[in-house]
């Protein structure tokens, strides 16, 4: 048992201005407004394409931030990322539920924007959102 207490004491725990805990995949927002979600390596990170991935440590010396709700973090979800380039979300027909996973039209579609993002592009996208990202691409030489 006394291992299991040292293991606790080692861990680092954070808490919002309110005294909330922030754990993994909570979102918080900061005085400025801006939203992070926090990894899984309790780094901040930005839903702001532009901004990096900041330790969560770093942050909450910089400035005080709030965990937001779920109701909150729902309403910033929904919302298309670039409101002036015209990216409305896909109206759904009054009735329809989500589209299965196991449907091939839309595995088909999943597997063709997939194709569409060059490898660089998805790579920097992940270590923008705090991922160690090694990758290895294989080749066939036939002789």
């Amino acid at each position: 048992m006394k291992k299991n207490q040292e293991k606790d004491e080692g861990k680092k725990s954070f808490v919002d201005r309110w005294g909330n805990p922030i754990e993994a995949l909570s979102y918080i927002c900061d005085n400025e407004g801006n939203v992070y979600m926090v990894n899984s390596h309790l780094q901040a990170v930005p839903q702001d394409d532009a901004a990096p991935t900041v330790a969560l440590q770093e942050l909450m010396e910089r400035t005080t931030v709030r965990v937001l709700k779920p109701e909150k973090v729902l309403q910033y979800t929904g919302k298309p990322k670039d409101p002036a380039a015209g990216q409305d979300p896909v109206p759904v027909p009054p009735g329809s539920g989500p589209v299965p996973v196991h449907d091939p039209d839309e595995a088909a579609n999943l597997a063709l924007a997939l194709q569409a993002i060059p490898d660089i592009s998805l790579a920097a996208e992940l270590r923008r959102r705090g991922y160690f990202v090694t990758a290895v691409k294989p080749a066939l030489i036939e002789l």
